[in-house]
């Protein structure tokens, strides 16, 4: 069989047999979308390399727990944000002042998110949002940055991180309302 037309079902059957060209074959498929989800949680490149690594071995100590009523894609992808979030957690990093960055630097950093824009600039971006979500709380840095910078459905958020939807949606609101205080602090237009 040629690798393109196998399917993600076929190769974790080949990979909990045993193939371990089969979970390569995984590994490559799925390692870009992996690579962007955790971009969002961090950008430093030795860090976001580590993660999608931490994420593949992951999945691979528990492929038997894959069951083919889902995507293989989003399961691996729940995993990524998991380790996105341990990494959010276990993170020391002390965030460096907004004001350092420069006023006409902060008055576009959320702006200028939605815009497209080359990957350089998206970086650069990313580097000052890290910045300011490193300042809250763990839980409230999965939530924005899975449902406002990854553009996923509260409903995907909640189950990602294990919560109720209710539950989610009040995080929701309470983590917006620290963010916009950060914010205001900074001096930063929302």
């Amino acid at each position: 069989m040629e690798s393109d037309t196998v399917t993600d079902q076929q190769l974790v059957e080949r990979a909990r047999e045993g193939d371990l060209g089969a979970f390569d074959q995984l590994v490559v498929r799925h390692q870009g979308m992996i690579s962007r989800c955790l971009f969002r949680f961090c950008p430093h490149q030795s860090d976001l390399e580590d993660l999608v690594q931490d994420s593949f071995i992951k999945a691979f100590r528990k492929l038997h727990l894959w069951k083919p009523t889902a995507p293989f894609e989003n399961w691996l992808r729940r995993i990524a944000y998991n380790t996105g979030h341990d990494y959010f957690r276990r993170s020391k990093r002390t965030p460096t002042s907004q004001s350092s960055l420069g006023e006409e630097s902060n008055e576009l950093i959320l702006g200028r998110i939605e815009d497209k824009m080359d990957v350089q600039e998206d970086y650069q971006i990313t580097e000052q949002v890290q910045q300011l979500l490193a300042e809250l709380p763990a839980d409230d840095r999965l939530l924005l940055t899975m449902h406002y910078l990854e553009e996923r459905p509260l409903a995907e958020v909640a189950e990602a991180a294990g919560w109720s939807l209710s539950k989610t949606k009040v995080k929701s609101f309470r983590a917006k309302n620290k963010l916009r205080k950060l914010l205001n602090r900074y001096d930063i237009s929302e």
